[in-house]
This record gives C-alpha cells, sequence and structure tokens, in this order.
C-alpha cells in the first residue's frame, strides 16, 4: 500500500510541476500586454529559455539522484519551483519574468527523472507501464483543476495573484512527500536484481548512446512533445484570438475538456500497453505509436475547424492521444538501462523533450505568428500551430522502428 502512496504523491508532484511551466500559457496575453513585448519573446521565454536550462540541469541533478536521496531531492525542488511561481507573480519587467521562469525550471529539474526511478524501484516490470501511465496523469490532473481555477483566478484577480496563489499547494506538498515517504531500495521490483553498481559518468553516458532503442524513444518523445507544450503555451491564445473567447470560457475548456482527455489517455495507455506487453515487451510500443500518428488527423480537426465545438473535440483528441506515449516509453526506457543510469536515462530524455518540445516547439509558433500576422492577422496562430501534427506522423515512425531493438537493449542492459 506505501508505494501507491509513494505514486499518488509523485504524481501530485508532477501535476503542479506541469501546472506551474504551463499556466503562463493562459496568462500570456495579459503579460505580453502589460510588458509590451512580441509574441516572439513570449514564445522565446516561456519556451525556450525555460526548456533549455531545465533540460541541461537536469542532467546533473538525476546523476545525482543516481547516487543519493531521490525522495529529499524531489521534495527540496518542489519548494524551489513553488516559490519561483508564486514570485514570478511580482515580476515587474520583462527580465523579472524570465528569471522566475529560470528558478522554476531549475527547482522542476529535481523532479521527473528520480520520480520515474523511483516508481521502477517499486513496480515490477510487468505493471511498471500502468505505474508510469498513472503517473503521467499529473499533468491532466494539473490541468483540469489548475487551468480552471487559474482561468478564474486571471479573469477576477489578474496574473499576478494567480501566479502567487498558484504556488501556495507546493510547499505544502513537499512537507508531506518528506515526511510519509522513504527512499526504496534500488532494484527492489527487479524479477532478478542485479547489483547496482555505481557506473562513472562517461561509462553512463556511453552504454545510454549505445542502445539503439533509447536513441529513436528520445528522439520521438522530444517530437510527442510538441501537441502537448504547444497546446498548453499557445492554445489558450489560440482559442482567445480565433474564437474570441475570455480567460474564463478557455480555462473551462482546456481545464475540463482538454485536461479530462488528457487524464484518459495517460490512464488507458498504461493498461493497454502492459496487456499487449505479456509475452513480449517490444509490443509495449505498439500502442503509443498507433496515439502518435492519430494526432495528424486529430490536429488538422482541432486547428482548421471553423466552428469552436469541433476545434474542442480536436484538441480533446490531441490532448488523449498525444498523453499516451509517456507512461509506456518510460517504463521501456527503464527496462533498458542499469539500475544506478535509471534517472539519467530519465534526464537525457527529458533534455531532448523539453528542447525540441518545450524549447523549439513554442518559440518556433511565435516566430511563425508575427511573420504572417501581417497577412492573416489574428488567424495567423492556426497556421503557426499546423507544424503539431506533422511531427507526431514522425514520431510514431520511429517508435515503430524502434521495436525492432528492444530485445537486445534489454538483453545488453541486464548483461551489462
Amino acid at each position: 500500500m506505501k508505494r501507491y502512496w509513494t505514486l499518488l504523491l509523485l504524481m501530485l508532484v508532477y501535476s503542479l510541476s506541469l501546472l506551474d511551466r504551463s499556466v503562463i500559457g493562459l496568462l500570456l496575453d495579459s503579460i505580453k500586454t502589460d510588458m509590451q513585448v512580441s509574441d516572439t519573446v513570449m514564445g522565446l521565454i516561456t519556451g525556450f529559455g525555460f526548456a533549455l536550462l531545465y533540460g541541461i540541469s537536469g542532467i546533473p541533478m538525476a546523476w545525482w539522484a543516481d547516487h543519493a536521496n531521490r525522495r529529499n531531492i524531489i521534495s527540496g525542488g518542489l519548494v524551489v519551483f513553488s516559490l519561483a511561481t508564486s514570485l514570478t507573480g511580482f515580476a515587474q519587467n520583462i527580465w523579472h519574468l524570465l528569471l522566475g521562469r529560470m528558478a522554476l525550471a531549475l527547482g522542476e529539474s529535481t523532479q521527473l527523472a528520480p520520480s520515474i526511478a523511483i516508481l521502477a524501484d517499486l513496480f515490477q516490470k510487468r505493471v511498471r507501464a500502468r505505474a508510469m501511465a498513472v503517473f503521467s496523469m499529473g499533468p491532466p490532473i494539473g490541468i483540469i483543476f489548475g487551468m480552471t481555477s487559474a482561468g478564474w483566478l486571471h479573469l477576477h484577480y489578474g496574473w499576478r495573484t494567480t501566479l502567487l496563489v498558484l504556488g501556495i499547494p507546493g510547499l505544502l506538498l513537499a512537507l508531506v512527500l518528506r515526511f510519509t515517504t522513504t527512499e526504496p531500495v534500488r532494484g527492489a521490483a527487479e524479477t532478478n536484481p542485479v547489483a547496482a553498481d555505481k557506473a562513472n559518468f562517461l561509462e553512463t553516458i556511453g552504454f545510454l548512446f549505445g542502445q539503439k532503442c533509447f536513441w529513436l524513444i528520445m528522439l520521438s518523445s522530444a517530437l510527442n512533445a510538441w501537441p502537448l507544450f504547444v497546446t498548453t503555451v499557445w492554445g489558450p491564445a489560440f482559442l482567445g484570438r480565433v474564437y474570441q473567447l475570455d480567460a474564463a470560457t478557455i480555462g473551462f475548456y482546456l481545464g475540463t475538456v482538454y485536461g479530462i482527455a488528457g487524464l484518459l489517455g495517460a490512464f488507458t495507455s498504461g493498461f493497454v500497453s502492459d496487456y499487449l506487453g505479456r509475452q513480449e515487451e517490444k509490443r509495449k510500443l505498439y500502442y503509443p505509436t498507433f496515439a502518435s500518428i492519430l494526432i495528424f488527423p486529430a490536429g488538422l480537426l482541432f486547428l482548421l475547424s471553423d466552428s469552436v465545438g469541433l476545434a474542442v473535440i480536436g484538441i480533446a483528441l490531441v490532448s488523449f492521444l498525444a498523453s499516451s506515449p509517456m507512461g509506456p516509453t518510460w517504463a521501456i526506457v527503464q527496462s533498458i538501462t542499469r539500475l544506478r543510469m535509471r534517472s539519467t536515462a530519465s534526464a537525457f530524455l527529458q533534455l531532448m523533450t523539453n528542447l525540441i518540445g518545450l524549447g523549439l516547439g513554442p518559440l518556433s509558433v511565435g516566430l511563425m505568428n508575427d511573420r504572417l500576422a501581417a497577412t492573416y492577422g489574428a488567424e495567423s496562430i492556426r497556421y503557426s500551430m499546423l507544424l503539431i501534427p506533422v511531427v507526431s506522423l514522425v514520431a510514431g515512425i520511429l517508435l515503430f522502428i524502434a521495436t525492432r531493438y528492444i530485445k537486445q537493449d534489454i538483453a545488453r542492459a541486464a548483461a551489462a
């Protein structure tokens, strides 16, 4: 029962992490107006600037977590990024906003990779995908409750108060995590446990990048991050500019329809993937491969519809499908790496996901918005976001190719 309590708390930490970094999308136009900056600048600060520091700092944080108490690292980072969220509400200019995002990035870089490694030590391989899928329900839960609350707070009290309030729950959760959970024994959930040897950093890098499946999953995950990050950063602006919806209505759509769809997508993927992978581990990737490819038509429905109703259905489908690959791919990565490399492996996955998905995704849309604005006006965002379905199609193809190498990479990890 204790492992499920740990899973619940880590899922909530992940929920707050995603909410605190993504709520800026809901507040984007108000901040842009207050600070008188362009879409490109906002895309750079909310996307690439955050992702670069978040991804790079995640590597040393994960290396630390592979050799220290992961629970303490996660709870300490939660305090940092929660304070950063609240203090960003006091930003007086774009440089203050940038500093707040940098502090947020540093705090959040302690969270994902160590959490995944802890769960791999708590849940055996046969149920690991569903445990990872439950964990990956964190972001949609954050969207459901956080975006709805943020939309209401923004409408009635403005963006500054919204950020101040949203940072408070994380401070309380940090105390609960620190004092009600324990650090699990590394490799405790393995059927045939091997020694948790402490490879040095260069040995770790050499091993990880010798795993073909790891490369392919890392690239696919980076591309699959586009739909989630671009829709959470620019989705609110899209609904506001194209359909003239107010912040509360946008918060409702993103917090309920988009959030619940993502929750269902994450939950479903783990159980389906574990079922498909009962006989062969590679079959766990069949479902996320199929989901990635289906984002193509779902993205077109979301972006090219003339009706707000159809657009909401489209974004719900994108959310459902884009949330599906995370749990199964995280589970596979834990299976193809050695015990003292698990956090570091997840950190490299996180680095690529954030540089390409969170970094280049929102920045590319911001650049294209500014470039197309003279021709298409408010509609420019519609065409800028068409990159979403294209990259997801490529991600699906990469995942399918990765299935060819899973068996040999698992054997190499076990023999190392």
